[in-house]
C-alpha cells in the first residue's frame, strides 16, 4: 500500500526562471466543498499537530504507553482459538444445510473411517496382480493399534468386516487367490449378475475397475486399476483444548495404513493412497511449510524498509528506527489477534496472510512518517525537535488517515458478509488497521523523535554512544535521493510529452477494454483438492481417481422423517424412481432399502397368507415384523445403518428416520456442483408426503461446500459494491472536489476491473479465497492514486506543473509503498499453498496495475483535464524537485541550546543549524524562501 504524506517541501530554485512566462490555472475562489475542504483539513491538522507536539515532549512517556496498551489487547490471546471445520468457515450463517447437518449428526452419526488404495497396473486382472494385492490385504487385516486389532477396529455390515475389494470375490481366501489361474479370473469376472458372497449385494464391475478393456465379445479382457477400501470404526472423542472432535486411534491406524503403501509401492504394481485424516493433514502441511517463505518475505521487507528510509551515511541510516517500524507492526498485529480473540473471533486458515498483509500496510505508514520529516523546509528544520514532530505529523497525518479509513471502510463491508471466515478475517483485518495507526502515530512516531535527537547530536547510528566530530560532513553521494531526482528530472518529463499522453491513453483504455471481456466471461469454480500440495500422495490419488474412475461423483443421501412407510407407498416408490432418474445422479448408484425390502417380500414371503396380491404386507404390523426379519437377512443386513427406529429400537413403534443413498455424477465444476446440490433437495421438497416438506431433505457432507459456491458471487459483488460505494465518499471527503474524486475513482475501478480480467486470463476461477483476497484489493487500490490526486491538488500552476511537481514529491513513495507491498508476498511465488499462491498472483497484478494508474494514467489525465487547486495553495515550482547535495567542509556546527524539561534526562536539546542535505552548488547552505519567516507551513504553530 502507499500512504504518501501530502507534505510541503522546498526545493532549489536553480531552474526557477523557466517558470516566469507561464500563467497559472485559475484558482477555486469558493464554494461549499471547497469550504469543507478547509475545515477538514485545518482540523486534522491541527489535532495531529498539537498530538505529535505532545509525542515529542514525551516520547518515553509515549512509547511506554503503547506498549501498555498493547499489552492489555494482547491479553484477549488467551481466548484465541482456532477453526478449521468447514460450517464454521465457509457456510454462510443461517444456511439451511446446518440444519441439516445437525439433524444428520444426531440421528445418523458418523459410525465409520475409511482408507483407500488405488490399485494400477498394467493388467489387475492376472493372478500376480491379485496374489500382490491379497498379501496387501492380509498385512492391512494385521495392523494393531495398541491392544485393538482389526476384529476390534473394523467397522461392521452385519456379522462381516466391511472391506470393498475385488478380492470380495473369492471371500478374500488367499489360498483360493493364490491358487487362481489368468483364465479362472477372467471367467469369474465375465459372469453375469454377480452377487457379493461375503455381502449379498450386487458388485458393480464399473465401479471397481478402471480403463476396462473388452475382445469383440464384448468380453472383459482387462483392466488398469482397481479400488481397495477398508473400513474401520469411527471412535471419535471431543477434545476440549481443540474444540474438535478427535479420533486418536482411528488415525494412528491410518497412519501406519499409507505406511504399507509406501512399502509395498513397486515397478509395475503402484499404490496410491487416501484416508479420512490425510487430507486435513496434508493441506494444513502445505500452508505451514511455506511459513518459512513468508518469514524469508518478512527479512526481505525489512532489509528493503532499513534501505528505503535511511540515507547512507554514519549518522543518518535507520537500522534501528526500522526494527522500531518492524516492532510497530508486530504490535498490531498481536493486539488485533488479541482484541480479536477477546470478541471471540476463530483464526481460520486464510488469516494465516494476516501478519504479512499487515506488515506491507504498516511499512507504508512510516515511509510517509519519514520522508514527512526529510521533507520539511528549512525554516521548520531550525525549530527544536518537538516542533519538528509537530509540523512533520501535521502534514503527514493527514495521508495516514485518508488510506487507513479507505482500508478500514472495505473491511467493515467485508465484516457485514454471511461468510464466517470472510467475515472473521475482515474484523482482524479492520481491528489491525486500526492498531497500525495509533501504534504509527505513537509508537513509531515516538522512536523517530529519539533518533532524531540521536542525528541532532551527531551520534553514530550504529553505534549509539559514538559522536561525530563537527569536521564529520556526510558524502555526496549518501545525500542524493536518488529515486525522487529520477520521477522529477526524468520520468515526469517524459511523461508529460504529448505522443507519450496519447500512448498512455491508448494503452489504459484498450487494457481496460479487454479486462472487461475478462471479467465478464470470469466464471465461478472451486474444486477442494486445490488445497492439497501438486506433489502430495493424496493430490496423486485424487488425479489417479480422475483418470481411471471418472464416473465416481459425490456420496449423496435423502433423509425421510415421519414418513408413514406403510401407507405412502406410491410416494416412496415415485421418490425413488425421480432419483434415480436424475440427469445429476448415477442410476446405478441408488441404494434404497425400501426397493430392496419390496424386492425381498415378493421372494422371501411370496405365497404367505398375510402378503397381498399386490406383494405388500396386509397390515402395518406385519409390514414392520417383516423388515426386522430383512435387517437381520444377509440381504437386509447391509442397511441396518439407513433405518433408525425409535428409543426402544423396535420397529413396531415406526421408523423415526431412514435415508437413501446415491451418488452423484462427476461434476465439471462449482456451477454444476450446485444444481446437483439444488436438484437433489428438489427431488426431496417434491415429494408427496402427507407430513409436507419438511418429511425428507437431502444431505451429503460435500453440500457444505457447494453451499458457500451459491453464494460466494452474491456475496463478492455486494462486498465490492458496497466496499466501492463507501470508500467513494470517504474520498470525498477528504478530498472535497467533486472532478477530483471521480477521476481518483476511476482509477480504483480501473485497476479493480484490471485486475479481474487478467485473473481470469492467468486461470484463476471465482472462489471464497479469491473473495477474501478481492476486498483487501479495494484499499491497495485507492491508495496507489488518492495521494498522487490529493498532491495535486495542493499546488497552484499549469496542469503540466502541478503534475511534475505531485510526482517530483509523491512519486518515489508511492513507488516504495508498491514495491514493500510486493516484497512481502515475493517469495509466495514458489509456495505449494493454493491460499498462498493466490495471494501472491493477485498482490503482484494490485501492484502493477495499481501503481500504473497511479503514477502513469492518473498524471496523465490530471495533466489534461485536472481540477483547479485548493485556495491554500502553493507555486508548483516552488515544490517537488529533488535537493542536489554536495560535499562540503563547514566551519564547526553552531549549536542553540534550548532548554526543555521534555528530556528525559534533562540535559538541554542541542539542535544543529546546519544541515548538509540542503547545499547549493556552490556548497552555501540553502535559505529559505521566504526570508527567514515563518509561513503557514514553515513552522506556524498549531
Amino acid at each position: 500500500m502507499n500512504k504518501v504524506g501530502s507534505t510541503n517541501t522546498s526545493i532549489m530554485t536553480s531552474d526557477k526562471a523557466k517558470y516566469k512566462d507561464k500563467k497559472p490555472e485559475e484558482d477555486s475562489k469558493g464554494g461549499c466543498l471547497v469550504s469543507c475542504s478547509s475545515v477538514v483539513a485545518n482540523v486534522l491538522e491541527t489535532a495531529f499537530c498539537k498530538f505529535g507536539r505532545l509525542v515529542g515532549s514525551y516520547p518515553w512517556v509515549t512509547i511506554l504507553i503503547a506498549l501498555l496498551i498493547g499489552i492489555c489487547c494482547s491479553a484477549g490471546m488467551i481466548k484465541f482459538r482456532q477453526e478449521s471445520r468447514t460450517e464454521y468457515l465457509w457456510v454462510p450463517v443461517g444456511a439451511q444445510v446446518l440444519n441439516h447437518q445437525d439433524f444428520v449428526e444426531e440421528h445418523f452419526p458418523s459410525e465409520r473411517r475409511f482408507g483407500i488404495y488405488t490399485v494400477e497396473a498394467d493388467n489387475v486382472l492376472t493372478s500376480q496382480t491379485l496374489q500382490k494385492m491379497a498379501t496387501l490385504h492380509d498385512e492391512v487385516l494385521g495392523i494393531t493399534v495398541d491392544d485393538d486389532d482389526w476384529n476390534t477396529l473394523c467397522y461392521r455390515l452385519g456379522p462381516n468386516c466391511f472391506v470393498s475389494s475385488l478380492l470380495e470375490l473369492w471371500s478374500f481366501n488367499t489360498t483360493i487367490i493364490n491358487s487362481l489361474s489368468d483364465e479362472d479370473i477372467l471367467d469369474k469376472i465375465n459372469e453375469a449378475n454377480l452377487i457379493s458372497p461375503v455381502f449379498f449385494s450386487p458388485i458393480d464391475l464399473e465401479a471397481r475397475l478402471g480403463e476396462i478393456t473388452r475382445d469383440g465379445s464384448n468380453r472383459i479382457t482387462g483392466a488398469k486399476a482397481t479400488l481397495m477400501t477398508y473400513f474401520i470404526k469411527d471412535q471419535k472423542v471431543f477434545d476440549k483444548a481443540s474444540g474438535n472432535y478427535v479420533d486418536l486411534i482411528g488415525k494412528a491406524w491410518e497412519g501406519q495404513f499409507i505406511e504399507l503403501a509406501d512399502e509395498h509401492s513397486t515397478s509395475g504394481f503402484t499404490l496410491y493412497k487416501f484416508t479420512q485424516s490425510s487430507f486435513q493433514e496434508e493441506s494444513g502441511e502445505s500452508i505451514d511449510g511455506d511459513l518459512t517463505l513468508l518469514a524469508a518475505g518478512y527479512f526481505l521487507i525489512i532489509i528493503y524498509v532499513i534501505i528505503a528510509m535511511s540515507k547512507l551515511t554514519m549518522i543518518e541510516h535507520k537500522v534501528y528506527l526500522s526494527l522500531a517500524g518492524i516492532l510497530t507492526v508486530g504490535l498490531s498485529i498481536i493486539s488485533a489477534m488479541g482484541l480479536a480473540s477477546a470478541f471471540g473471533q476463530a483464526y481460520g486458515p486464510v488469516h494465516s496472510v494476516l501478519p504479512f498483509l499487515l506488515l506491507g500496510i504498516g511499512v507504508d505508514d512510516m515511509f510517509v512518517l519519514v520522508a514527512a520529516w526529510y521533507n520539511l523546509s528549512e525554516e521548520e528544520k531550525k525549530l527544536d525537535v518537538t516542533e519538528q514532530v509537530a509540523q512533520s505529523l501535521k502534514h503527514s497525518g493527514v495521508s495516514i488517515t485518508v488510506t487507513s479509513v479507505t482500508d478500514f471502510c472495505a473491511f467493515l463491508i467485508g465484516a457485514t458478509t454471511i461468510l464466517p471466515a470472510l467475515r472473521s478475517f475482515c474484523i482482524y483485518c479492520g481491528i489491525g488497521i486500526i492498531f497500525l495507526f495509533f501504534f504509527s502515530i505513537t509508537f513509531f512516531l515516538a522512536w523517530l523523535v529519539i533518533d532524531h535527537k540521536r542525528y541532532a547530536r551527531r551520534y553514530d547510528a550504529c553505534c549509539c554512544c559514538f559522536r561525530h566530530s563537527d569536521d564529520y560532513v556526510p558524502s555526496e553521494c549518501g545525500q542524493r535521493a536518488y529515486l525522487q531526482e529520477f520521477f522529477y528530472k526524468y520520468y515526469s518529463p517524459a511523461l508529460l510529452n504529448i505522443p507519450v499522453k496519447i500512448i498512455v491513453l491508448v494503452i489504459t483504455f484498450g487494457l481496460l477494454g479487454v479486462c472487461i471481456w475478462g471479467t465478464v466471461t470470469w466464471e465461478q469454480n472451486f474444486d477442494f483438492r486445490w488445497f492439497l500440495p501438486a506433489d502430495g500422495a493424496s493430490r496423486a490419488y485424487f488425479d489417479a481417481n480422475d483418470k481411471y474412475f471418472p464416473s465416481n461423483g459425490f456420496a449423496t443421501a435423502i433423509y425421510l422423517d415421519e414418513v408413514d412407510y406403510y401407507n405412502e407407498r406410491d410416494e416412496m416408490d415415485a421418490l425413488n424412481q425421480e432419483f434415480m432418474d436424475s440427469v445429476w445422479i448415477q442410476s446405478t448408484s441408488v441404494s434404497s432399502w425400501y426397493e430392496s425390502y419390496e424386492s425381498w417380500l415378493s421372494t422371501a414371503k411370496a405365497g404367505h397368507p398375510d402378503l397381498n396380491a399386490d406383494n405388500w404386507p396386509k397390515n402395518d404390523t406385519v409390514f414392520y415384523d417383516w423388515l426386522d426379519e430383512f435387517l437381520a437377512s444377509p440381504q437386509g443386513s447391509r442397511f441396518s445403518a439407513n433405518i433408525k427406529f425409535n428409543d426402544d429400537g423396535s420397529s413396531s413403534d415406526r421408523i423415526f428416520s431412514s435415508r437413501i443413498t446415491a451418488s452423484h455424477i462427476l461434476f465439471d465444476n462449482s456451477v454444476e456442483e450446485v444444481s446437483g446440490m439444488d436438484n437433489v433437495r428438489g427431488i426431496a421438497n417434491d415429494a408427496n408426503f402427507a407430513a409436507g416438506e419438511d418429511a425428507a431433505f437431502g444431505y451429503s457432507e460435500v453440500y457444505l461446500n457447494f453451499e458457500s459456491n451459491k453464494v460466494i458471487q452474491n456475496e463478492l459483488l455486494r462486498n465490492l459494491g458496497l466496499a466501492s460505494a463507501c470508500v467513494f465518499i470517504v474520498i470525498l471527503i477528504l478530498l472535497a472536489n467533486i472532478l477530483q474524486t471521480l477521476l481518483v475513482f476511476c482509477c480504483v475501478i480501473f485497476t479493480l476491473v484490471d485486475l479481474a480480467g487478467a485473473l481470469n486470463f492467468w486461470g484463476i476461477t471465482i472462489d471464497t479465497v479469491v473473495a477474501v483476497i478481492l476486498i483487501l484489493a479495494i484499499g491497495l487500490a485507492v491508495d496507489y492514486s488518492v495521494h498522487i490526486g490529493h498532491t495535486f491538488m495542493i499546488f497552484s500552476g499549469t496542469r503540466n506543473d502541478r503534475t511534475r511537481a505531485t510526482l517530483g514529491c509523491m512519486g518515489a513513495a508511492v513507488f516504495n509503498g508498491g514495491f514493500s507491498t510486493f516484497l512481502a508476498f515475493i517469495l509466495l511465488a514458489a509456495s505449494n499453498s493454493y491460499i498462498f499462491t493466490t495471494f501472491f498472483k493477485i498482490f503482484l497484478l494490485v501492484v502493477i496495475f495499481g501503481l500504473f494508474h497511479g503514477l502513469v494514467f492518473l498524471p496523465v489525465i490530471l495533466s489534461l483535464i485536472g481540477p483547479s487547486p485548493y485556495l491554500s495553495a502553493k507555486p508548483a515550482e516552488e515544490s517537488g524537485k529533488a535537493p542536489t547535495p554536495r560535499a562540503v567542509t563547514p566551519e564547526p556546527e553552531k549549536e542553540k541550546v534550548v532548554h526543555d524539561a521534555g528530556e528525559p534526562n534533562g540535559e538541554p536539546r542541542i539542535t544543529p543549524h546546519f544541515n548538509p542535505a540542503f547545499v547549493n552548488e556552490e556548497g552555501v547552505e540553502m535559505k529559505s524562501q521566504t526570508n527567514g519567516s515563518a509561513s503557514h507551513q514553515d513552522g506556524e504553530k498549531c
